[in-house]
């Protein structure tokens, strides 16, 4: 009876695990290269989503920065795919695991990812150049930017045919033999890596050439070249990429799956962060506005009208506006007017001038006129506001007529209270 529960248990509830796609051995790196390659291309694909929900929740559209870091993101995913294919497909693996029928798709797989992978940088590139030339900096700054950004196309479109035609005629052989000839392989990649680091380097220049004619504080314009100086780190990974290309193409053909595994693994680090570097800057509102906790806190019109004195004024008034789209979440908290400070990132409205004294039409005009640069100046600034109370008490008043008679009477005389 024990025997047949125990044999019941163990074909039940205790089923053994389904094996693993891949076990990592001497003779098999290839899972490392997935451990790698599948969270980096997460962690960008989540960057590039916030980017594009902060630029579509504040102007409630898509810019060409945002369709280029999407484009990114979409070769990025097809990069990790084509690259995992090849792990299946023997790379990683030591000559003695591979057969002859495993070449064929793993070459096929191998230099497609190759393709996408420069493709993917290039747009990741010109995604910082774009949101660079949209800040709409000084003239030789945006003359440099389109510059750099046409030799960032350039590069990625030069760099993707060189690399689907260097060998033949079997255009997916991963290097040359007795059938097929290739190009100096590695010369080929170290100068599209080196092209790629030299382009990034140029990129990070940008903003500092931008932010020193800026009159602004030094630790604005600190911050400023900081969030775009963190893609520094992507021409360092591409010259470790480089370092470990020697090992790969000193290889035999039968063992570069197994060297390809230290590049592969580089390579998908320098990407994730040249894609998750390139949003940084674009991103920055969103993490201020969840570093302070809540950033659209919006006044519910019935609860003003119910706790202010009077009803005239104004309604939904808007703390704060930052990336716009959890503004509803913070209403129906019912969040509720402190003290008379209120945090704005716009430009003074309609209500705040006519408080002032300022004429409607004037002031649309001023907010129409106002430069991108002048609203970026009051972006998040702290506006103190004073409410004024007139109210009205009874006098008397005696009043002479023309037969000297005299009329007294009440009037009313304005009394003005801060």
């Amino acid at each position: 009876m024990a025997e047949s529960v125990s044999g019941d248990a163990t074909s039940g509830i205790f089923e053994p695990l389904k094996p693993p796609f891949q076990a990592l051995s001497d003779t098999n790196e290839g899972p490392l290269i997935m451990v790698v390659s599948i969270p980096m291309i997460a962690v960008a694909c989540l960057t590039v989503l916030v980017k594009s929900w902060t630029a579509y929740g504040t102007t409630r559209r898509l810019g060409v920065s945002d369709a280029t870091a999407i484009s990114a993101m979409a070769l990025g995913i097809g990069y990790t795919i084509a690259l995992n294919q090849s792990v299946q497909q023997g790379l990683g693996r030591a000559a003695v695991e591979l057969d002859e029928s495993m070449n064929e798709a793993l070459g096929k797989s191998y230099l497609t990812s190759s393709i996408l992978l420069v493709l993917a940088l290039a747009c990741a590139k010109a995604t910082v150049i774009v949101f660079i030339i949209n800040i709409k900096p000084q003239r030789l700054v945006r003359l440099a930017s389109f510059a750099i950004l046409g030799a960032s196309v350039l590069w990625g479109v030069a760099s993707a045919i060189a690399i689907a035609l260097q060998c033949g005629p079997n255009r997916w052989v991963m290097g040359p033999d007795s059938n097929n000839t290739c190009v100096n392989q590695r010369a080929m990649q170290v100068a599209i890596r080196a092209s790629d680091a030299l382009l990034d380097v140029a990129i990070v220049m940008l903003p500092v050439f931008m932010m020193v004619q800026v009159q602004t504080s030094s630790s604005k314009r600190f911050w400023v070249i900081t969030l775009f100086a963190t893609r520094i780190i992507t021409p360092i990974l591409t010259g470790i990429t480089i370092a470990t290309l020697s090992d790969f193409y000193n290889a035999s053909n039968e063992d570069r799956p197994f060297q390809a595994v230290t590049p592969a693994i580089w390579t998908s680090v320098a990407l994730g962060l040249s894609m998750i570097t390139a949003c940084i800057p674009c991103i920055k509102r969103f993490l201020a506005d969840w570093a302070s906790g809540l950033s659209h806190a919006m006044i519910n019109e019935s609860f003003e009208m119910e706790h202010t004195a009077s009803g005239s004024r104004t309604r939904n008034q808007e703390y704060a506006s930052g990336s716009g789209w959890h503004g509803s979440l913070v209403s129906k908290l019912r969040m509720s007017r402190l003290g008379g400070a209120e945090v704005s990132s716009k430009s003074f409205g309609r209500t705040q001038d006519s408080e002032r004294g300022v004429h409607p039409e004037r002031a649309k005009g001023h907010s129409e006129d106002t430069s991108d640069s002048v609203k970026g100046l009051v972006d998040g600034v702290i506006i103190k506001t004073t409410d004024w109370r007139i109210d009205y008490e009874d006098a008397e008043r005696t009043s002479i007529d023309g037969n000297g008679s005299t009329d007294s009477g009440h009037g009313t005389v304005p009394k003005t209270i801060r």
